[in-house]
């Protein structure tokens, strides 16, 4: 049988994971290379005319 303890150790684990989990997925999200110099068009659109 499982003991308190042991639940409660297994629950912190697993949050913690999960925490450093989403914590990397939003890195790699902001920090993805594929997505470096592409600008939506409304934003293209907004550069253009401050650029004038």
């Amino acid at each position: 049988m499982i003991t308190d303890i042991q639940l409660a150790i297994f629950a912190n684990m697993l949050r913690a994971s999960l925490f450093l989990l989403v914590v990397l997925y939003h890195y790699g999200a902001v920090n993805n290379p594929k997505k470096l110099g592409s600008i939506p068009a409304d934003m293209q659109k907004i550069k253009d005319s401050l650029e004038k």
